[in-house]
């Protein structure tokens, strides 16, 4: 067991940080990324439906549609995984934000020819999303002062 210093404090001393800390909260396109990942869901949703459907009727006569909707299937996952990237990439890169929108936008159509888009809503969120990443301006960032107490206190 470590043994405290003369003063009583810990091992992880209050003197080595400063009496007040400053934290600058950066503004983030909560909207953009929240509406972009729910389109995402949406893609992975259907994409999950199109292999199921595809897999039960690959035993019966409609084996050349089960192989489209399983191929299909597979193109919505891989799509739907990576808009849902993306979403992630708009809330932590904000300052990317245009770039991460454009490549959203281009996996909501994207996602349109591979499948229906998610059942067309996913691709309408994703579209939405796209746009205001795209057209997101940022407020100033907030910045904050915070004052510790001494030990003891």
């Amino acid at each position: 067991m470590a043994t405290p210093t003369a003063q009583g404090t810990s091992i992880y001393s209050d003197r080595n940080y400063p009496a007040q800390a400053v934290v600058v909260v950066e503004p983030r396109p909560r909207l953009a990324s929240t509406l972009v990942g729910v389109g995402a869901v949406f893609v992975l949703i259907e994409a999950f439906v199109f292999l199921i459907a595809g897999v039960f009727l690959s035993s019966s006569q409609f084996a050349g549609i089960a192989g489209a909707l399983i191929t299909g299937g597979i193109g919505d996952a891989v799509v739907g995984v990576l808009l849902f990237g993306v979403s992630l990439l708009i809330n932590a890169e904000p300052h990317h934000h245009v770039a991460n929108g454009l490549l959203a936008l281009v996996l909501a159509v994207l996602s349109l020819f591979v499948g229906f888009g998610g059942f067309f809503i996913g691709f309408l969120l994703a579209t939405i999303g796209a746009f205001a990443a795209i057209f997101w301006t940022a407020p100033a960032p907030t910045i904050v002062t915070v004052t510790r107490r001494p030990p003891g206190q």
